[in-house]
């Protein structure tokens, strides 16, 4: 009878309080007061706590729907969203050169290189819209601690104990025209051996007289 009669109490301070913040709120002296009130009500009584948690879940999400994003030259990397009328959409009338500055290594050793995801993702946004694959004029440079990313699947798994995610992508990507190189300058420096790499990548001098060459070229410039 006594924890029936503290209910009852409370539920009329409740409805007299919400009474009283309402009025407040019409006459415009505290329009955040009724919220404060709620907050204090329902912490002084712990059971009032559950009713809050139903009535918070029950409320809709407002969420926008977005169409899925489509991998379709290549799977391994992140896929792209077709967003209708918008501003400067892939077309077939333009050709798109980027060269990747690849120096980041991947979160994980199961997760793609940030370059290749990237490149690989770019690939996968004109392959969506039909734009033919020679539009992409694509250039990617490893050095530092990306070079890990295209060791060869032996020498992958020595060291992390997980087969190269990296090499089916660079596989694929190749098929479709982008072009790979590997710093010498930095395996020298890090007495790395070529042949541990996958050979699907191309020795070069220097990584940064690669990069100046095909900006000269009017490759753009990203560096992930």
């Amino acid at each position: 009878m006594q924890k029936d009669g503290r209910r009852q109490e409370d539920s009329n301070l409740i409805a007299r309080t919400f009474s009283d913040v309402l009025r407040h709120d019409r006459a415009g002296r505290n329009s955040g007061a009724f919220f404060i009130a709620l907050a204090s009500l329902f912490l002084t009584r712990l059971y009032y706590m559950k009713t809050l948690i139903i009535l918070l879940a029950s409320l809709p999400a407002v969420l926008a729907q977005w169409p899925a994003p489509k991998a379709p030259a290549i799977p391994e990397a992140d896929g792209y969203v077709e967003i209708p009328n918008a501003a400067l959409s892939p077309t077939k009338e333009k050709t798109y050169r980027a060269v990747f500055d690849a120096t980041r290594s991947a979160d994980k050793p199961t997760a793609l290189l940030p370059a290749l995801n990237i490149a690989g993702s770019e690939l996968n946004a004109l392959a969506t819209v039909n734009i033919p694959v020679q539009n992409a004029k694509f250039a990617i440079v490893f050095h530092g601690l990306a070079v890990d990313g295209i060791l060869d699947d032996e020498h992958y798994k020595a060291k992390f104990g997980t087969p190269n995610p990296n090499l089916k992508a660079i596989a694929d990507m190749k098929k479709q025209g982008v072009e790979f190189f590997v710093c010498g300058q930095y395996l020298a420096g890090e007495k790395i051996d070529p042949k541990t790499l996958t050979p699907n990548v191309q020795l070069a001098a220097d990584a940064l007289l690669v990069l100046m060459q095909y900006q000269n070229k009017g490759y753009a410039l990203m560096s992930f």
